[in-house]
């Protein structure tokens, strides 16, 4: 049931926003938890 919502939910975010600015944003996220990590240690 959740899955299913979840599922939908990705499609319908998928259906918005443009792959290209949804990967931009996923490797910002990976970029700021590294160098986030990176000032941490």
């Amino acid at each position: 049931m959740i899955l299913g919502l979840l599922s939908t939910v990705l499609d319908i975010i998928l259906g918005v926003i443009p792959k290209k600015i949804l990967l931009l944003a996923i490797l910002a996220l990976v970029a700021a938890i590294y160098i986030g990590f990176d000032f941490n240690l």
